[in-house]
């Protein structure tokens, strides 16, 4: 079972693009390590990522996230369980999509996705293209 995770934040405005390179270098590093899978939209000073993985590493690494300075107003959007990751498959099991350009790739992978007969995917997948949408 894969438990899953999707928050949205604001990022701090200092945060410059050296920065944010690095953090999402490190993150994409970190995450693959722990085998952890997902994505991470950045978008008009808002992040928005879903993580997935075994539970217990999932909270550990969302409660880490929380007390991140790098960001703040982290909202919790879904915390749910489905069979298998969806975004495991998606670009080495890891994204960041920093500009609407990067966009095209995601959406025809979200669009191949909504084949899926589940319901919670079918959710994680319509709050990733809202992200998209309004950014």
């Amino acid at each position: 079972m894969t438990h899953s995770i999707s928050y949205v934040s604001t990022a701090d405005p200092s945060l410059r693009q050296e920065a944010l390179s690095s953090l999402l270098d490190t993150t994409k590093h970190r995450n693959e390590k722990s085998n952890i899978s997902g994505i991470l939209l950045y978008a008009d000073g808002n992040f928005m990522q879903v993580l997935e993985g075994h539970q217990e590493q999932v909270e550990r690494l969302f409660e880490k996230i929380c007390l991140d300075a790098r960001h703040s107003n982290v909202i919790k959007v879904a915390s749910m369980d489905y069979k298998h990751p969806i975004f495991k498959g998606y670009a080495s099991g890891f994204s960041v999509i920093e500009r609407p350009k990067d966009t095209q790739s995601l959406k025809t992978y979200l669009n191949w996705l909504k084949n899926h007969p589940s319901k919670k995917v079918n959710k994680m997948i319509d709050l990733v293209e809202n992200f998209i949408d309004h950014s």
